[in-house]
């Protein structure tokens, strides 16, 4: 029997909670039974059902099945999962700018801060460690730190021989080092300037990095990487490339979550598979459902966040793997005020996008306790691409024009290949012709889009025509 919870109202969420750890105040009720949640307008909201999945039923820890889950989920460890990670960073503190020094630049690159004492006081106001990093290669090249002394802490923190207590000192003193950059700069050479607007604006510019990188969790995605303005072609993610043949032998899995999502979100599940219906290659949509994507975590507790980027009015599935003894890891969605009891096999659905969601801390009871998180979610992206094969050739497409067209790019030793109006140029259809062979791929069929999806109009320039080959 499936238990249904009626909401009659909301909870207002504080998004100055975004990032951080739900606790029992956060629900009303912990549930550990099948469930369906209805909206106060009568819209399921979010379906639960303990081991739902019999698919799962044989990915248990001592089998293969459960090893290739293990090692997906710990596949990679990410830096770029924003508030699910945590708003308070303490992973890489060495690599990163604090509150303060980004306040700094933000005010010194306007002329708002006229010495050294201006300075101090601002970056003293906030310590707190910030997602903004800094090129620390840069800093060593311009002699901001001590290298030598930097390499003999890292010589003891590397040593497997060292003992705990003197590479947690040795990790401090080395982080200190690194973190000196700062200060050294700020004394010696913005405090020094003719002009400190223009050293504001320098240093900025050739320290401070434009990628963000949060707090660092286990957290590996399986599937397809769309087209982006760095790399305007879609390709496998590491994981899923490296055991190809392991991923793709779960399509029984991947089907039936989409089968369980048809029953319980039919609605939603039909407009997905409408819209996904044309994609060029199978592999894009887990082969043949509505979800492009699995986002796969180990011992990974989410903080307060909403999944922004997927797809427009699409539901998300949860899927969970584990093994050994643990309390916590419970499902918490703060507008419901409802916490899920999610266990090996269970699988909940549901609008992870307009509801915040987040998941009460892991308390391993055992060293064998560990859980594996299993997100699958969808990417409108997919409906821009060509099938696998282009999107390949397209790859490659640029590495050859790097070494036979140098002219078009901008002269940087690490041009990419990218170039204006590339996608619609004579170069491109010319590439295509090259690949193509008798009873080969037939590559004139990719298409000229650009990474939304559209013809490239724009016209080529020739950036560096010293460059050009003859």
């Amino acid at each position: 029997m499936v238990r249904e919870i009626r909401l009659t109202e909301l909870i207002n969420f504080d998004d100055k909670r975004l990032g951080y750890i739900p606790t029992k105040g956060d629900y009303t009720d912990l549930i550990d039974e099948d469930c369906n949640v209805y909206l106060p307008d009568g819209t399921l909201a979010v379906a639960f059902r303990k081991q739902g999945l019999k698919t799962a039923a044989g990915i248990v820890p001592g089998t293969p099945e459960y090893s290739y889950w293990k090692w997906a989920c710990r596949s990679l460890m990410s830096d770029q999962r924003g508030n699910a990670a945590g708003a308070e960073i303490t992973s890489n503190v060495e690599i990163r700018l604090t509150e303060g020094q980004k306040v700094f630049f933000s005010q010194a690159i306007k002329g708002k801060v006229a010495n050294l004492a201006e300075a101090l006081e601002i970056v003293n106001s906030d310590k707190a460690v910030s997602r903004t990093t800094y090129y620390v290669g840069k800093t060593e090249e311009d002699g901001l730190v001590d290298v030598a002394a930097i390499e003999a802490e890292n010589a003891l923190v590397r040593k497997k021989s060292t003992p705990f207590a003197q590479k947690q000192e040795a990790t401090a003193k080395r982080n200190a080092l690194k973190l000196a950059w700062f200060d050294n700069w700020l004394r010696n050479v913005w405090d020094v300037a003719e002009d400190r607007k223009v050293a504001a604006i320098e240093g900025k510019k050739r320290y401070v990095t434009n990628q963000p990188r949060g707090q660092k969790a286990y957290s590996a995605v399986l599937g397809v990487i769309t087209r982006s303005g760095r790399t305007p072609f879609a390709r496998l993610t590491k994981p899923t490339a490296e055991r190809y043949e392991d991923f793709a032998s779960y399509k029984a899995m991947y089907k039936e979550v989409d089968a369980l999502t048809k029953e319980l979100f039919p609605k939603e599940w039909g407009a997905l598979k409408k819209r996904y219906k044309n994609v060029a290659d199978e592999r894009y949509s887990l082969f043949g459902t509505i979800f492009s994507s699995i986002t796969c975590n180990w011992n990974f507790p989410t903080r307060w966040h909403r999944d922004g980027q997927n797809a427009k009015d699409a539901v998300a599935a949860l899927v969970t793997f584990d093994n050994g003894e643990y309390e916590g890891f419970d499902f918490v969605m703060a507008e419901l005020g409802l916490a899920f009891h999610m266990r090996g096999g269970d699988i909940l659905i549901g609008d992870n996008q307009k509801v915040t969601h987040a998941q009460t801390e892991f308390v391993p009871l055992d060293e064998d306790a560990e859980n594996l998180t299993l997100v699958f979610y969808s990417r409108d992206a997919i409906k821009t691409l060509d099938s696998l094969e282009c999107e390949t050739c397209r790859r490659e497409f640029m590495e050859w024009v790097t070494v036979k067209h140098p002219e078009l790019g901008t002269g940087e030793e690490k041009w990419n290949g990218s170039f204006p109006g590339m996608w619609g140029s004579s170069y491109w259809e010319k590439y295509k012709s090259l690949r193509t062979v008798p009873n080969g791929y037939d590559y004139t069929e990719c298409t000229n889009t650009h990474i939304n999806g559209g013809v490239d109009t724009s016209e080529v320039e020739i950036r560096s025509p010293h460059l050009a080959i003859n």
